[in-house]
């Protein structure tokens, strides 16, 4: 047989007696199916070929038996006050349970005050560019306390005929919540219409409710039912155990108390002949060691204790074909308990198997951390990308040395909108006249003469040639001194007088 064991390290691990080894390693390990938070409910299909896990996140997800994902539900709207109005939990998960005999339905349970059921077969076929807005969901209960105030879920188990889901509820109530669906009943429209049928939804409510069954405020950490389905056990970290009969539901028929439970995940669990019921304690810190206790339910009474390792027992599964009781702890373990004499296969087999032989160096794993030498910085090459590099450079206006941009309609990012006019002569360092401001350059540039302008330079030409006149001092004619601009002013004083 197979088992599949979840921890608040976010991981799920799955192992095969059939398998394993005295070393009871597992054959699969499962990084953080719901990402990193703390898994709470695993359950498996009445088929075995798929699972659902759920934890401290609002999306549980579905799995198949090799631990691939195959579904994540939807979401709910956290901005939506009534809960039967959103597709989807909107808080943290406290279980998920398959139904007992139905492949394609399920249900999930909320610390946000709701029970929902799921049709898996929707669930399935949906991916992230589905359009069904429904998600699979198939109905919502919303679970109240005596004020009529919604109220977190912290167990549920379905009724072993599957008409009907427990919930045991954070105000320490237990809710029963029947799911049998009203008749179709036809309703003629008109005397001459064809008959409709309309099916009438009645508004959901619990059919029984025990409340106080257990400490307000405190978690009802597992409920469990008999084959019967009449009669059913809730263990809560009240430290008390209870036993109820649903034909008397006002009271129960028994209640061990001092048995101290830390973890909200405490369970509880039948024998394979339903005449005696387990359930595991806590101890804090050096202060002993947790116990399984075993009450008779003929007597009514505590007939036997055995002493585990760790702090506290959490989840209890008691096999009914392998007669072994699996009890997780929260030392990271998971223990396997039975007696040889009655069990059937299961840890039997592996207790049959020696471990592989394997060489005095054989390296098995482990947290050892090898260094390379050339894996430290210092001898490590480095191997830019020079396209990316380049792409980042293009974008610095220092390393690319890009103008400045002329902006074009609204100014952006602090800066005015200009015309390129105004950003030629705002890139020019003072004017030619020395003029700062655009508009006197403008105003400048508008009345000077190109002329007047360029014999400024005149005298400066005369003396400290430095352009046109060394170029051609050693090839060329020699050139009168100041001939050519001499013309220039003869020529224009002649027009002045004509």
């Amino acid at each position: 047989g197979r088992l599949i064991s979840g921890s608040s390290d976010h991981n799920l691990y799955m192992w095969d007696f059939a398998g394993m080894t005295k070393e009871l390693k597992p054959f699969r390990h499962i990084e953080e199916p719901l990402g990193q938070v703390e898994l709470r409910s695993i359950d498996y299909s009445p088929t075995a070929d798929t699972i659902i896990v759920a934890g401290s996140s609002s999306q549980p997800v579905i799995l198949d038996r090799d631990g691939r994902k195959l579904s994540t539900l939807m979401k709910g709207d956290v901005y939506i006050r009534d809960m039967r109005n959103t597709k989807g939990h909107v808080a943290a998960c406290s279980c998920a349970r398959w139904h007992v005999h139905e492949q394609n339905t399920f249900a999930s349970a909320s610390e946000d005050g709701t029970v929902r059921l799921w049709d898996a077969s929707v669930v399935l076929d949906r991916d992230d560019q589905s359009l069904n807005v429904q998600g699979g969901q198939k109905g919502v209960c919303v679970v109240r306390d005596e004020r009529n105030i919604k109220t977190g879920v912290t167990s549920a188990a379905w009724r072993p005929d599957g008409d009907a889901i427990m919930v045991g509820a954070k105000d320490g109530s237990l809710q029963l919540w029947d799911f049998r669906a009203s008749e179709y009943k036809p309703v003629v429209l008109l005397p001459r219409g064809a008959p409709k049928s309309e099916f009438k939804a009645e508004q959901l409510r619990p059919r029984q409710v025990a409340r106080g069954a257990h400490a307000g405020g405190s978690d009802i950490s597992a409920v469990r039912w008999r084959r019967d389905g009449f009669v059913l056990a809730s263990r809560s970290t009240d430290g008390t155990l209870k036993l109820w009969d649903m034909r008397r539901f006002d009271a129960p028929l028994a209640e061990w108390g001092d048995l101290p439970a830390i973890s909200p995940m405490a369970g509880i669990d039948f024998s394979p002949d339903e005449t005696v019921l387990v359930a595991g304690t806590a101890v804090r810190k050096g202060q002993g060691s947790p116990q399984l206790n075993f009450f008779s339910l003929r007597s009514m009474e505590h007939v036997a204790q055995l002493d585990m390792e760790g702090n506290s027992l959490a989840p209890i599964i008691w096999h009914r074909r392998l007669n072994q009781i699996i009890v997780g702890s929260n030392d990271g373990c998971a223990y396997v308990v039975y007696d040889p004499s009655m069990s059937e296969k299961g840890v039997m087999f592996c207790n049959v198997k020696a471990a592989p032989k394997r060489a005095a160096l054989s390296y098995t794993g482990g947290a050892m951390h090898i260094i390379t030498p050339h894996a430290l910085p210092m001898f490590r090459e480095e191997n830019e990308d020079h396209r990316k590099k380049r792409k980042l450079d293009r974008k610095d206006p220092l390393k690319s040395r890009m103008p400045e941009q002329v902006l074009g309609g609204p100014g952006t990012g602090g800066k005015l909108n200009r015309s390129y006019q105004q950003a030629l002569l705002a890139s020019l360092s003072g004017g030619i006249s020395g003029l700062g401001g655009t508009k006197d350059k403008i105003e400048m540039f508008q009345n000077e003469d190109p002329r007047e302008e360029l014999l400024k330079y005149a005298k400066l030409a005369e003396e400290d040639p430095i352009f046109v006149t060394p170029a051609y001092a050693v090839n060329q004619p020699a050139v009168v001194k100041g001939s050519h601009l001499a013309k220039t002013v003869e020529s224009d004083e002649e027009e002045a007088e004509g």
